[in-house]
């Protein structure tokens, strides 16, 4: 009889070795992953001078630290368990210790997080006297005391409580080392008032934000878009949150179901509630905006395969801005049949009065909604010679140094008059300066062989590959030097045009310029009481003559001062 059972039982040692191994790939692959995303992430969060020194990067690092800690600690238990390695209590109340501390870290810093965001968008003007350096560096000790605190109670009860001995060996998991009632309860005590608290911090904080924002800003699109990124970040939030309820949630399901099934629900709530949550969207903010400059000849022709283009090839997805030429479009084409979901239209068509021409031309911008909303259209021209349309830009994300962008597209008629046509782009790159010195400026269209480089001296090219056959005739000029770097694409539809691909490759001034010291020179208290009293002992109604004339004598009353401060300190 025992020979009869002996292939059913390897066959079922097999299942479970089996079993063991998905399992250890499924844990330890997206584990691997998001600790090497964390220690990239920490490194340079340490290696530039500005994120030690902001508040919200401190907080930032303080979290990834600790969830990093966290996931590698834990990530070795379960290697170790799933291995059936044995080891002495000692060791493995170390373990549990660094485990446990870094679990309450991570969701009193979240909350330390979320109350920075709202005392910056809700009170800007105190945001520096309230939150710096040492403040931060003060709460997030306060969070690590808080961890160790208790873990420090967790400790002396078992040693007063557990009469098991330090060297006793055992697999090494929470339930096993802290296994009294009262240790249970104190989880579970501990656990509900860490979330009841957070939780509250959160969700004011947030709301908060909410308001303020829909309070600032005029725009529906824009508050609905804010609403949208606080509802994610919260979403966020909790399910970090949730990774202190697996102690509680399986305690519920114990002696309850069988050890099969407990093992199943040990490793869910391991990968879902410990290594998920933990995963951190790295966002990657290009400083300019992604272009593709078509060349359309009828774009309402081609609205279904441009929609199809957004829908399936990359480049198209990833556009920021569609500038297109040779639109064809009139008053009889709306610009809902011809914009494609997701993006705005602005465009400026041929008019047959003036041109004298029934058919063509036509120039068009699409904007990604995502991208930007805040957009000014600042020139709209069509004459015989040129068809122009300009528009300024406030996207949701800037670089500090630009205060907003100017994109300028235009089509040029192969007969039209090439001096006429360059006084106009002339005067509107010059009107442009005039208003914003600092923004960046872009011109971008089919020129047909126009040489707009007289011009536009200042400006620099950045298409680098003919756009039809041999010939440079779709160009992209612009103010910022190394901004783009151009590549080709197939034409849109039937067009002998090839799209071409503007690829950002600028790269920020806080990347470029090395951080630099600076020494400034405080008044110190002494200094202070002493100008105080020079100003209470000052006859100030010497400045109050009639007989002075201030708008003569201001320059030398200001000098007096400056010299009277001075002496006095």
């Amino acid at each position: 009889m025992p020979n009869s059972f002996q292939p059913q039982q390897n066959s079922s040692t097999t299942d479970v070795n089996m079993l063991a191994g998905v399992r250890v790939i499924f844990s330890f692959v997206p584990c691997f992953i998001f600790l090497y995303i964390n220690c990239v992430m920490l490194y340079t969060l340490r290696s530039k001078t500005v994120f030690r020194e902001t508040s919200r990067y401190l907080l930032l690092y303080s979290l990834l630290l600790a969830e990093t800690l966290q996931m590698a600690v834990t990530q070795l238990m379960f290697l170790l368990a799933i291995s059936r390695v044995f080891m002495t209590r000692s060791v493995c109340l170390l373990m549990l210790t660094l485990t446990i501390i870094t679990t309450i870290i991570s969701p009193f810093n979240l909350a330390l997080m979320s109350l920075e965001r709202y005392v910056a968008v809700c009170f800007p003007l105190r945001y520096a006297n309230i939150v710096n350096a040492t403040s931060t560096y003060g709460a997030i000790a306060v969070v690590w005391a808080i961890s160790f605190a208790n873990m420090l109670v967790r400790v002396l009860m078992l040693m007063v409580l557990d009469p098991r001995p330090l060297g006793l060996l055992m697999t090494c998991n929470q339930e096993d080392v802290f296994h009294l009632k009262i240790f249970s309860e104190f989880e579970n005590g501990f656990v509900c008032a860490e979330f009841v608290s957070v939780g509250i911090i959160i969700i004011c904080s947030y709301v908060g934000v909410i308001i303020a924002a829909k309070s600032a800003s005029t725009d529906k699109a824009s508050a609905n878009k804010a609403r949208k990124t606080v509802l994610l970040h919260m979403i966020q939030l909790c399910l970090s949150l949730c990774s202190t309820l697996v102690t509680t949630i399986f305690a519920g399901f114990s002696g309850k179901v069988d050890r099969r099934t407990i093992i199943d629900i040990r490793f869910a709530l391991f990968v879902c509630l410990i290594n998920l949550p933990r995963l951190r969207r790295l966002k990657n903010k290009l400083p300019l905006p992604v272009m593709l400059l078509i060349n359309a000849q009828s774009l309402k022709a081609k609205t279904d395969e441009l929609t199809a283009n957004i829908r399936h090839l990359h480049e198209y997805r990833s556009a920021c801005v569609m500038a297109i030429t040779e639109t064809w479009l009139d008053n009889n084409i709306t610009s809902s049949e011809v914009g494609p979901l997701g993006f705005s239209v602005f465009r400026t068509d041929r008019d047959p009065a003036i041109t004298g021409k029934t058919r063509g031309g036509g120039v068009c911008l699409l904007i990604r909604d995502e991208w930007c909303r805040t957009v000014v259209v600042r020139e709209s021209l069509c004459t015989p010679d040129i068809e122009l349309l300009c528009v300024s830009l406030r996207p949701f994300y800037l670089p500090r140094e630009f205060p907003q962008i100017f994109l300028t597209v235009v089509y040029i008629h192969p007969k039209a008059h090439f001096d006429r046509a360059l006084d106009i782009i002339f005067n509107l790159s010059h009107k442009l300066d005039l208003l914003a010195p600092d923004a960046p400026k872009f011109i971008l269209g089919d020129f047909n062989n126009c040489p707009v480089k007289k011009c536009l001296r200042t400006y620099y090219q950045y298409v680098d590959c003919p756009s039809r056959k041999n010939k440079f005739l779709d160009l992209c000029y612009g103010t910022v030097k190394d901004a783009y770097s151009s590549s080709l694409l197939p034409p849109l539809g039937a067009s002998d045009h090839n799209v071409v691909y503007l690829r950002p490759i600028y790269q920020r001034l806080l990347q470029r310029e090395k951080p630099q010291e600076r020494s400034i020179k405080v008044w110190n208290n002494d200094s202070i009481m002493a100008l105080q009293g020079c100003f209470d002992c000052t006859t100030w109604d010497t400045f109050k003559c009639p007989d002075i004339d201030i708008d003569i004598n201001i320059n030398e009353q200001g000098n007096t001062l400056k010299i009277y401060i001075i002496l006095g300190r």
